[in-house]
């Protein structure tokens, strides 16, 4: 009897800490939300450019936007950074 009660207690606690890992991650994908919205606030205003939003992004979660959004970006950087060269000139 005693060892069903342990094993019931053991089943407990793995429970406990499955939920408290659980609340951890959503508490990470929460602060990723605000990570997100701050630079897409930054970017908006002006504060940081798109590119710089992109890189922002993608050092926050790697590998979630398209390839294909990156390398449209990553283009129009080049042409922004080409145009300001000869403005420059």
């Amino acid at each position: 009897m005693a060892a069903l009660a342990s094993a019931v207690m053991i089943k407990e606690e793995f429970r406990k800490l499955a939920f408290y890992a659980m609340r951890q991650v959503v508490a990470r994908i929460k602060q990723i939300e605000i990570e997100l919205t701050a630079v897409g606030m930054a970017a908006k205003h002006g504060d940081i450019t798109i590119a710089e939003a992109i890189r922002e992004f993608e050092e926050i979660v790697p590998g979630c936007l398209p390839a294909a959004y990156q390398s449209m970006f990553e283009e129009e950087e080049r042409t922004v950074a080409s145009a300001l060269q000869r403005e420059a000139a």
